[in-house]
């Protein structure tokens, strides 16, 4: 934010100002990037009422921020879900190549040079 409190970075949006019905600021939080986001705010705005303890937690905040999320906004859950789930992917991928390419070391060792006990699973 400036010394103005106007936002920074709006994206070609024009940002509401003094007087303003809002309607600029309607029209970002319609657009992608405004979506994204409000949803990545409720995002972690859950994550923080849900680390309070139980007795400063308010729970009808916290249900209708888990209902806005999943139902109005949820965009920023979407590409989380997806961004861990590529992660998973990468990483089974790199577990495979790594199991396949200790699979053909063993092909390659000349049978002129027995394992080690620690390669035989017996230790030392």
């Amino acid at each position: 934010m400036t010394a103005t409190n106007k936002p920074t970075h709006t994206h070609g949006y024009q940002v509401a100002g003094d007087g303003d019905d809002g309607g600029p600021a309607l029209a970002f939080a319609n657009s992608p990037r405004g979506q994204l986001i409000i949803s990545q705010a409720l995002h972690y705005g859950i994550l923080a009422l849900e680390a309070q303890d139980e007795a400063r937690r308010e729970e009808s905040n916290l249900a209708d921020m888990h209902y806005l999320f999943a139902r109005a906004f949820p965009v920023y859950g979407l590409t989380a879900g997806l961004s861990a789930g590529l992660l998973r992917a990468v990483e089974a991928a790199v577990d495979l190549e790594e199991r396949e390419a200790g699979e053909e070391e063993e092909e390659a060792r000349p049978s002129c040079f027995p394992r080690m006990p620690e390669e035989q699973g017996g230790g030392a």
